[in-house]
């Protein structure tokens, strides 16, 4: 009888929570500067008033928390926080095609292409690969 040994994280599945825990210190940061940046000069040529910056600061609060708790799930074993992380990418992949389709000019191309080139390639690690597939089937 064989026994199976410890399934080790492999090192895409890593670099996908490492990236989710900088997303969500940004987000934290964003949240920070949008609820105690109100009062600010910035806000005011921001065009948008002291509600609606503390509104989207807390938003980025959530997000944040949100980030922090699906990379921790992600980087435990976690084939429904793969899921969930999943479905966001993708989501953000077809805004992003969207997007490039109907603001095609400036930054906003090469951004999107970029940006889009990440989420495949962050499919990729949490689908594609063989090392993946087995860490998730191993935590189940």
């Amino acid at each position: 009888m064989t026994t199976l040994g410890p399934v080790h994280r492999p090192g895409t599945i890593t670099f996908v929570g490492i990236l989710l825990y900088i997303k969500a210190v940004i987000a934290a940061v964003a949240a920070f500067a949008l609820i105690f940046g109100r009062d600010s000069e910035v806000a005011a040529n921001a065009g948008l008033n002291s509600d609606n910056l503390l509104y989207s600061g807390i938003a980025e609060a959530i997000a944040a928390i949100l980030l922090v708790v699906a990379a921790w799930y992600l980087m435990s074993g976690s084939n429904g926080a793969r899921v969930v992380v999943a479905v966001v990418v993708g989501f953000r992949l077809a805004v992003l095609v969207w997007v490039m389709l109907t603001h095609h000019t400036g930054g906003t191309a090469g951004h999107g292409i970029l940006s889009g080139l990440l989420a495949v390639m962050i499919l990729w690690m949490l689908y594609g690969d063989q090392r993946s597939e087995k860490y998730f089937e191993g935590q189940a």
